[in-house]
């Protein structure tokens, strides 16, 4: 058997006729496909015949070398058949649909889209995102509604689990990062407040920054970050999963099952989480207080209490009944905006996270404001 191919090109009436002779394998493809291309361009008209009647080796790249002429011959609207083709050519070409190798692959042109058309984009997107955001709030305020009616509606293992996930597993991270936390404003008060000898006021920077700004805020970040995250993987997981959707044919309320017990839940641990970290906080800055500024365990402790009133707590509890909503509910919204697959899952989770702490720093941004002219 020859290893080399041979090309003859003859002139027929109707057009041009290719015959093919020898190996048309993988060594000689490249070489055939050339001699191949040249032959066309000289008779660029007419129909093309492609005898492969002589081809003794054939392999798959045979098949690539007929099939790219067939589409140069479709690209240039000349007609072009396969004639006398051998049985073990025959064989391997019915194994795969020829006729869709030989088509031209078409070419798509991404036209540069238009600056108004992104902008429109992004509206569209936003507006859709407002409305869904909208229609969960109002489901869930129905649910509570239902649940205020019927008490015995609400699941109270469910909230208790939550409660137990959100709030008494979150102890130990909240009470560290709030002892740090304490530590670190009373050096930085120290400082400065040392230059003018007062010492003695590091327990009420303390105290009254704990108490309104930063215990509130880092414990609902704390809890945005473990809770919001978890929920919105949970509720996103059943979504992928079809649960929703069979929690629905069996006619129970998703809001009612899902949402709610976690939004009371938060609602209920994060106050006691905010306690918590409060007292950690102020422990923290009495030990900078003890251990380097000389100031007795009582005097700091009685600076503290002379420094802080009622409503500086209230303010605070105000601010984590809220972020606890916030957190709840952007969980579970994102969860139930996930679409399929894992990658979407992991998108909300992620959002769900950044959602939370970007509208607790809005909310306690307003707060702020607020509370200076009340």
């Amino acid at each position: 058997m020859s290893s080399e191919c041979s090309i003859a090109v003859e002139r027929a009436p109707e057009g041009v006729n290719v015959r093919l002779a020898g190996a048309l394998t993988l060594d000689t493809a490249s070489r055939a496909w050339r001699e191949l291309m040249a032959a066309l361009c000289a008779h660029a008209t007419g129909a093309v015949a492609l005898d492969v009647g002589g081809v003794e080796r054939f392999d798959s790249a045979g098949v690539a070398v007929l099939a790219e002429a067939r589409a140069a011959c479709a690209a240039a609207q000349r007609p072009c058949q396969l004639r006398n083709v051998p049985p073990h050519i025959g064989s391997m070409l019915s194994l795969l649909d020829f006729d869709a190798l030989a088509r031209p692959v078409p070419v798509e042109h991404h036209h540069r889209e238009h600056f108004f058309m992104h902008v429109g984009a992004w509206a569209y997107e936003l507006a859709g995102g407002v409305r869904s955001v909208f229609v969960f709030i109002g489901d869930a305020f129905l649910a509570l509604v239902y649940a205020l009616r019927h008490p015995r509606s609400v699941r109270a293992r469910d909230v208790l689990l939550y409660i137990e996930r959100a709030g008494v597993d979150a102890v130990p991270i909240v009470a560290m990062i709030q002892f740090l936390l304490g530590v670190t404003l009373a050096l930085l008060g120290a400082s400065q407040l040392r230059q003018f000898g007062a010492n003695i006021y590091v327990a009420n920077l303390v105290g009254i920054a704990m108490v309104q700004e930063i215990g509130p805020l880092m414990t609902a970040i704390l809890v945005a970050g473990r809770s919001g995250a978890a929920f919105a993987a949970e509720i996103g997981t059943m979504k992928v999963s079809e649960e929703i959707d069979a929690l629905t044919a069996m006619g129970f309320n998703p809001q009612r099952v899902l949402v709610l017990p976690k939004v009371l839940a938060v609602a209920l641990a994060m106050p006691c989480l905010l306690l918590i970290a409060n007292v950690v906080g102020i422990c923290g800055g009495a030990v900078i207080g003890v251990a380097f500024l000389n100031i007795s365990l009582a005097a700091y402790f009685n600076q503290t209490y002379g420094a802080l009133d009622v409503w500086m707590i209230a303010q605070g509890l105000i601010k984590s009944l809220v972020f606890a909503v916030l957190v709840a509910g952007i969980g579970c919204l994102r969860g139930l905006q996930v679409q399929s697959g894992a990658e979407s899952v992991g998108r909300q989770t992620t959002s769900a996270v950044v959602s939370g702490i970007f509208m607790i720093i809005v909310a306690n941004a307003i707060f702020t404001v607020m509370f200076q002219y009340l």
